[in-house]
């Protein structure tokens, strides 16, 4: 899951350096979680220059799903946790809470 969150962050905010900033992580963590991606994925996602990344069109597609797909997991979490609310739940749930939710939502909206 963080690898994919590090792709939607180099996509969104359009490098790493500005990734790293929103995620709290350096450049090259970002970096390697791109190069991990692609590993897993046995496809190039940018085209590299020295100072830059440029998403060709895999990386384009992929970022079409993955945003749909972390909007619907921070939705997801939302609901978990207002089911729990509404349930009055005494325990504590090993499931992210309502600020993960919130934090992605943040992050995915901005």
């Amino acid at each position: 899951l963080n690898t994919l969150w590090a792709f939607w962050a180099v996509m969104r905010y359009g490098g790493l350096v500005n990734a790293a900033r929103e995620l709290h992580v350096s450049p090259q963590a970002v970096g390697q979680s791109i190069k991990h991606l692609e590993n897993i994925l046995q496809v190039q996602l940018f085209e590299r220059t020295q100072r830059s990344l440029h998403p060709n069109k895999e990386a384009e597609l992929l970022f079409h799903y993955v945003d749909a797909g972390l909007d619907e997991l921070s939705y997801g979490l939302r609901q978990v946790d207002i089911s729990k609310r509404r349930l009055g739940s005494q325990h504590e749930s090993e499931l992210p809470g309502p600020e993960s939710a919130a934090r992605w939502r943040r992050h995915m909206r901005t």
